[in-house]
């Protein structure tokens, strides 16, 4: 018997390489996280974190509109609890 885990994540990313990047990442070194929807900007993320209601919660923190670290903020606001991981491409 195994003890896999099953680890609801989402991923919001607004570069399309750096969503299927972070996928294939988490597939290789965590296949015990299941990527259940993505989502290129903040206002799209907020939807999918109220649908799948994810463990883990993928956020670039430089994005137009609302940045990971804004829609962070409304999930905090809005009582949403998830785990938050904050992603960006720059050093």
């Amino acid at each position: 018997m195994t003890n896999k885990l099953n680890i609801k994540a989402v991923i919001v990313d607004d570069a399309p390489q750096a969503r299927k990047l972070l996928r294939l990442m988490l597939q290789e070194f965590a296949p015990d996280i299941n990527v259940v929807a993505e989502a290129e900007n903040g206002n799209l993320g907020v939807s999918i974190i109220k649908t799948h209601c994810p463990d883990v919660a993928f956020l670039d923190i430089d994005m137009p509109e609302k940045s990971g670290i804004e829609l962070a903020e409304e999930l905090v606001k809005e009582n949403i609890h998830c785990r938050i991981v904050f992603t960006t491409a720059f050093n």
